[in-house]
């Protein structure tokens, strides 16, 4: 974003990797989200999105260039990750207990706890 509204423009090239090709997992996990470069307006509503680049023109300082890098991709698969990790990640706030439902196979009651037990039998085991 710009700081000041000096009457002046300014101008960002916007050349993302990883806009069109996740970044693969390892041993089994799953791909990590793509990148993104899109323009907002003063209420965080998109103007535009950049796609796999461009040149941004910045005019004020209501609007603002928001980047997200590509990355977190996986490493093993989700089915074998520890449950206690899975509870860390869910108390950590790094998944949603919807995403510890449906990717990482396990039961998370109304308290935000992992059932063990339920969640073993989800996974197969």
């Amino acid at each position: 974003r710009k700081l000041y509204d000096d009457g002046r423009v300014a101008l960002a090239g916007m050349h993302l990797d990883g806009v069109l090709t996740p970044t693969p997992g390892l041993f089994g996990g799953l791909p990590g989200g793509p990148a993104r470069a899109v323009l907002l307006d003063t209420t965080g509503a998109e103007v535009s999105n950049l796609g796999i680049g461009g040149l941004v023109t910045l005019r004020t300082s209501a609007e603002l260039l928001e980047v997200q890098i590509a990355g977190g991709s996986g490493y093993g698969l989700p089915l074998e990750r520890p449950l206690d990790l899975v509870q860390q990640d869910l108390d950590g706030g790094y998944i949603t207990p919807a995403a510890a439902t449906e990717i990482y196979g396990c039961v998370v009651g109304p308290d935000g706890r992992i059932d063990p037990e339920a969640s073993a039998a989800r996974r197969g085991r």
